[in-house]
């Protein structure tokens, strides 16, 4: 487990956070204990910027904000992953706070975000629809629209990168993840209802960062089965867990009779 990286869903995190997983919190610190290192991102950060957005006139909001940052910096140290446009993600130690500062200054980035994500979904049926399976992308029809989005974007294959070349270039990897997602709900897999959208573009990112690390964790079903569809698809290195499962893992890694999924 030295070395390993992991990286949860904000969902994990705020569960830890709010102690309402004990047994979560527990393989955690497990992890962690045994030479593991968990990782945030710009994506969790604008995660709890959305709660400046939404009760910037509470008296308690900027306290909130900041235990919530402070959480962050000691779950993770303050080990970051931050975006790189011409190579490896950065992995480096950073206050969360700082991260907060950067994000609010380009908030108009993430209402553009929005908007577009809303303008594609007018033209898609309202309701939410189910995971998808692991193999997805094996359907001829799914592959086609995949490729037809590779296309579009000016992606040959012969310049797609899988495997452990998925890590060499962030900026590639987080598109590549994004159209396997978008390509997905265009086929009716995984859409969330109007209430989700921003939801949705945060799971993009957060599927794309967990791309660098070894583990990714979530209790999210729908979100967990795209990033499965999309890993094996892609043919990342990262594990893709639940919580449950990553318990059952912690404590494989405590009886050495038993195989561990994480090696």
């Amino acid at each position: 487990m030295k070395g390993k990286l992991l990286y949860l869903d904000h969902n994990v995190a705020i569960d830890v956070l709010k102690r309402r997983r004990p047994e979560v919190a527990a393989a955690v610190k497990q992890f962690r204990g045994l030479g593991g290192r968990i990782v945030y991102s710009p994506a969790h950060v604008e995660e709890i910027a959305n709660i400046y957005r939404t009760d910037a006139t509470d008296a308690d909001c900027d306290i909130y904000i900041q235990a919530h940052l402070n959480f962050f910096a000691d779950l993770t140290d303050c080990w970051e992953f931050l975006p790189s446009q011409s190579g490896p993600v950065i992995l480096r130690q950073e206050h969360p706070s700082v991260c907060f500062k950067r994000v609010i200054d380009q908030y108009d980035l993430t209402y553009i975000a929005e908007g577009n994500e809303g303008a594609l979904r007018e033209q898609l049926p309202p309701s939410s629809s189910p995971p998808p399976p692991v193999d997805v992308f094996k359907d001829p029809e799914i592959l086609r629209i995949f490729e037809t989005r590779l296309a579009f974007r000016g992606y040959r294959d012969l310049e797609i990168p899988y495997g452990s070349k998925l890590r060499e270039s962030y900026a590639t990897t987080s598109a590549l993840v994004e159209m396997c997602f978008r390509s997905m709900r265009d086929a009716g897999f995984g859409r969330e209802r109007e209430s989700g959208m921003r939801s949705s573009i945060h799971d993009t990112t957060h599927a794309a960062y967990g791309v660098m690390a070894d583990v990714f964790l979530s209790r999210d079903n729908r979100l967990l089965a795209m990033v499965r569809a999309c890993y094996k698809m892609l043919q990342a290195e990262c594990v893709p867990m639940s919580s449950e499962e990553f318990v059952a893992e912690m404590d494989r890694q405590r009886q050495p009779h038993k195989k561990p999924d994480i090696q």
